[in-house]
C-alpha cells in the first residue's frame, strides 16, 4: 500500500496504475493493485481556471491512447473514424475496448463492494484510509461512467458492467445464466459509430438482467422494508448479470444508511453522483427512461425507496456543508474541483441558468441530494407513476398513519411497496422553512412545485400555515428580478402562485397580512402593504415585463388566471396597487388603439390596391394582415380578463377598497373607450354604474373643489350604503393550473 501514487495529474499520461487499469490484462480482485492505485492524494485546485486546467489534462491521456486504438482499428477495419471520438473521453472508449475481455471496471467495483462490507462490518466510519480507498474508488467509477455515457451507446455501457475477466476469477452463481447466455444476451452490442440497437431489445435484456436479479436477491439485501440492507458477504459470489443492480443498491444503501460525518459527506457526495451519471441517459438519447436497463434497475429498488427518499430531504433540509478540514483529502476543495463536473455541472448546462458561482455554495452535498431526487421523481411518470416508487413516496410522504392505512388500496399500492406497513409520516415543518430558505434557486422552486401540485398533505400544511409569507416573499421578490432570471424558473414561480390562488383560505390570509416595509421594492418606498397587494403588484409588473420583453401568452395567461382567483378577495389594497392595475388597463387600452389603427390603415391601404388591376397580394402582405388580427385577438382576451378582473373586485369587495374606487373615478374617462365595443360592453356597463354612483355622492355635497380626505370620506359612506344588487351577476372567476399530458417533456429537461 505504500507504493501508491500521487495524484499527480501532470504525470496521467504515463502513470503505471492508469496504463494497468484500462489495459489488456486483468487485474485480480485480490490483487494489491488496488489498494495501492486508491491510495492516493489528489491535491485539488481552488479555482475555475485550475478546474479547467485539470479537465485538459485529464483528456490528454486519452490523445496517447486514442491514436493508439485509432490505428488498431484503421488495421482492422480498413476504414477512417474521426479523431473526435478519442480526444472526448480519458476512459470511456479505450477502457471499454479493453474491459470487454479483462473485466477490470468490473473488478473495481466488486473491489468496492467488497471494501465497503468490511468498513461497514468494523463499523470504521471515521477511519481515515478505508474512507479514501472509498472514496478514490466512487470517484474513479464516477469518471468512467460519465465518459462512457458521452461516447458509447447505453447497451454497450449495460455490457461494461456485464464482462468478465478474460480468466474469469469469480463464480457464477447463477443457474439459469451461463456465460454463453449473456454473451448471446449481448451480440448486438456495438459503440456509437455501428447500427443502433433496437428499443425493444433493450427493453428485453433490461428484464432479463432483472429477472436473474431477482432469483437470488436475498443474498444481498433483505427485502423487508425498513430494515436496514445487508451486504453480501461474498463479492465473488456476485454473477455478471447481477453486478448492476447489487452495486446500484449499495449506491442506495450508502445513502440511506451511512451517517454524514467529517469522512463520509464526499462518498454520499459520489454515490449520488454516479446515479446520477446513470440516469443521464436521457441527455443523450431523449425518453431513453422508457426502455433503459439503468432506469428499470433504478426503479426496481422499492424495498430502499422510502429511506432514499427521506435521506435526500432530509441532506437538503440539513444544508451540511463541506467539512473544512480533512486529512484524508488533503483540500477542502476538492468537491469544487472534481466534483463539480457532474450533477450540478448537468443542471447549469441545461437551464443555463445557474448564475450562482460553484465553490459559494453553503451545501454541494444539499444540492446534488435535490438534484437527485428531482431527477428520480421526474422519470417514469406515465400511468400516475406507478412504475416510479420514488416518485410515488415523494408524493404521500407527509400521511399520517390512519390516511397511510386508507391509501393503501390506491393506485399507488399497485406497485406493490408495502404501502399500508410504511411509515410516510414527515417532519413538514423544516421541510417547509428548508423550501422557504433555499426558493431563489431553481432546483427548489421545481421541488415546492411538485409537492404543491401532487402532495396534498404537504400542501395543506402550507395552506394552514399562518406565516405563509415566509413562502411568498422569496416567490415575490423572484419574480422582481425577472430580467435576471431564466423563462423555467418565472414559469414555476407563476404556476405555484397560481395553485396557491386556487384556495379561498390563502386569498383571505394573504390581504390580513400587513407588510411594514419592502426594503427589495426598490421602485418607490412602500409602507403597510398587505402581502396580497405586493403579490398583485408584482404579477402586474411581470405582466408589463412580459409585454416588452418575452411576448409569451402563456405567461399572460397565468399571471391573469392568479389575479382573476383572488379578484373577488382583494381587500385594503395599496393606494399605488389600485394605481398599477389602472395603469396596465390603460397600456393594454392605448396598445389595442394602436393595433385597431395600424390594422384599418393597412386595410384601407389593400382596399386601394384591389382597385388597380396589376394588384397581387404578397406572401408577406397575407403574414402582417394576419399578425394584426392574431394580435388584436390576444390583446382583446388580455382587456377582457382585466376588465373582469376589475368587475370581480368591485362586485364582492366594493367596501373595503377606497383607493381603488377613487383611482377610478380619478380616471373614469379610461372606460369610455369601450363603451360600445361588443365584447366589453356588458363590463363596462358595470364599471360606469358604480362610477356614476359615487360621482352623484360627490356632487350631493354641493363643493365644486373637494379635498382628498372630504373625497374619501364621501367614498367610505358611499360604500356602505351601495346596494349590491345594481350590477349584472357574473360567473365567479375560477381557474385552476392542470397539467400537461405528458409534463416530462417540460420537466426533464428543467431537471437537467
Amino acid at each position: 500500500m505504500g507504493a501508491s501514487w500521487s495524484g499527480n495529474l501532470n504525470d496521467l499520461e504515463t502513470n503505471p496504475y492508469i496504463q494497468r487499469l484500462i489495459g489488456q490484462f486483468s487485474i485480480d480482485l485480490h490483487d494489491g493493485f488496488w489498494l495501492e492505485f486508491l491510495t492516493f492524494h489528489l491535491i485539488a485546485p481552488c479555482s475555475s481556471s485550475g478546474e479547467k486546467n485539470m479537465e485538459e489534462l485529464i483528456r490528454s491521456v486519452n490523445v496517447v491512447f486514442g491514436k493508439i486504438l485509432k490505428l488498431q482499428y484503421i488495421m482492422s477495419s480498413k476504414s477512417e473514424i474521426h479523431a473526435s471520438l478519442f480526444i472526448s473521453t480519458v476512459y470511456g472508449y479505450v477502457a471499454a475496448r479493453n474491459n470487454l475481455s479483462t473485466g477490470n471496471f468490473g473488478a473495481m467495483i466488486r473491489f468496492l463492494l467488497d471494501h465497503i462490507q468490511s468498513w461497514i462490518k468494523a463499523d470504521r466510519y471515521f477511519d481515515n484510509h478505508s474512507a479514501l480507498i472509498t472514496y478514490n474508488c466512487l470517484l474513479i467509477i464516477r469518471y468512467v461512467c460519465k465518459y462512457q455515457f458521452e461516447v458509447l451507446r447505453e447497451e454497450t455501457i449495460v455490457k461494461q458492467f456485464l464482462s468478465s475477466s478474460r480468466h474469469p476469477q469469480i463464480k457464477i452463481t447463477s443457474e439459469t445464466n451461463s456465460k454463453e447466455d449473456v454473451t448471446k444476451k449481448l451480440s448486438g452490442f456495438e459503440y456509437k459509430n455501428n447500427e443502433a440497437i433496437k428499443q425493444t431489445d433493450m427493453m428485453r435484456i433490461a428484464d432479463e438482467i432483472l429477472s436473474s436479479n431477482s432469483q437470488n436477491n436475498s443474498q444481498h439485501f433483505a427485502d423487508d422494508a425498513g430494515k436496514e440492507s445487508k451486504l453480501n458477504e461474498d463479492t465473488n459470489m456476485i454473477a455478471e448479470e447481477k453486478l448492476l443492480e447489487v452495486f446500484m443498491k449499495d449506491l442506495m444503501n450508502i445513502i440511506a444508511t451511512f451517517p454524514i460525518v467529517k469522512n463520509t459527506y464526499y462518498i454520499h457526495y459520489e454515490a449520488i453522483n454516479i446515479i446520477l451519471i446513470l440516469l443521464s441517459a436521457e441527455m443523450y438519447n431523449p425518453k431513453s427512461s422508457y426502455f433503459s436497463p439503468f432506469y428499470k434497475v433504478i426503479m426496481a429498488q422499492k424495498s430502499i425507496a422510502l429511506n432514499v427518499v427521506r435521506c435526500l430531504l432530509d441532506n437538503f433540509m440539513r444544508q451540511i456543508p463541506p467539512p473544512k478540514k480533512v486529512s484524508l483529502y488533503l483540500n477542502s476543495g476538492l468537491f469544487y474541483s472534481i466534483g463539480s463536473t457532474v450533477a450540478s455541472g448537468l443542471w447549469a448546462m441545461i437551464s443555463r441558468a445557474n448564475s450562482t458561482p460553484e465553490d459559494t455554495r453553503k451545501s454541494p452535498l444539499a444540492l446534488q441530494s435535490l438534484l437527485l431526487l428531482l431527477a428520480l421523481s421526474s422519470h417514469h411518470i406515465q400511468e400516475d407513476g406507478n412504475n416510479n416508487p420514488f416518485r410515488c413516496l415523494l408524493f404521500r410522504l407527509g400521511t399520517e398513519e390512519s390516511e397511510a392505512n386508507a391509501e393503501a388500496k390506491s393506485s399507488c399500492s399497485k406497485t406493490s411497496m408495502a404501502s399500508s406497513s410504511q411509515d410516510l409520516s414527515f417532519n413538514l415543518n423544516q421541510l417547509y422553512v428548508a423550501i422557504c430558505r433555499e426558493l431563489h434557486s431553481d432546483e427548489t422552486t421545481l421541488l415546492l412545485y411538485l409537492l404543491l401540485h401532487r402532495n396534498p398533505h404537504f400542501a395543506s400544511y402550507v395552506l394552514a400555515r399562518v406565516d405563509i409569507d415566509a413562502l411568498v416573499m422569496p416567490i415575490l421578490k423572484l419574480l422582481y428580478s425577472a430580467e435576471e432570471k431564466n423563462s423555467h424558473h418565472i414559469y414555476m414561480a407563476l404556476i405555484i402562485l397560481l395553485i396557491l390562488s386556487q384556495d379561498n383560505g390563502f386569498n383571505n390570509s394573504i390581504h390580513v397580512l400587513i407588510l411594514p416595509s419592502v426594503p427589495w421594492f426598490t421602485e418607490r418606498s412602500l409602507n403597510n402593504i398587505t402581502l396580497g397587494g405586493l403579490l398583485i403588484l408584482i404579477v402586474i409588473r411581470t405582466i408589463q415585463f412580459n409585454m416588452a420583453k418575452m411576448r409569451d401568452k402563456y405567461l399572460h395567461t397565468n399571471c391573469l388566471a392568479a389575479l382573476a382567483n383572488m379578484s373577488a378577495y382583494f381587500r385594503a389594497l395599496h393606494p399605488y396597487v389600485a394605481q398599477r392595475l389602472l395603469s396596465l388597463y390603460a397600456l393594454l387600452s392605448k396598445k389595442h388603439a394602436r393595433v385597431s389603427e395600424n390594422m384599418r390603415r393597412y386595410t384601407s391601404k389593400q382596399s386601394s390596391n384591389k382597385a388597380s388591376e396589376e394588384f397581387v397580394a404578397s406572401s408577406e402582405e397575407y403574414n402582417e394582415s394576419n399578425d394584426y388580427v392574431v394580435d388584436l385577438a390576444i390583446l382583446e382576451e388580455v382587456i377582457r380578463m382585466v376588465l373582469e378582473i376589475l368587475n370581480s373586485c368591485l362586485t364582492h369587495s366594493l367596501r373595503y377598497n377606497p383607493h381603488l374606487i377613487y383611482a377610478m373615478l380619478h380616471q373614469k374617462e379610461l372606460f369610455t373607450q369601450f363603451r360600445t365595443h361588443p365584447i366589453f360592453q356588458e363590463i363596462i356597463q358595470n364599471i360606469e354604474t358604480v362610477l356614476s354612483y359615487f360621482n352623484s355622492r360627490l356632487e350631493e355635497t354641493g363643493e365644486s373643489n373637494l379635498s382628498v380626505d372630504t373625497v374619501f370620506k364621501v367614498i367610505n359612506e358611499g360604500a356602505q350604503l351601495w346596494p349590491c344588487d345594481r350590477l349584472k351577476k357574473f360567473p365567479d372567476l375560477r381557474f385552476k393550473y392542470v397539467e400537461e399530458d405528458r409534463p416530462e417533456e417540460f420537466f426533464i429537461p428543467y431537471v437537467w
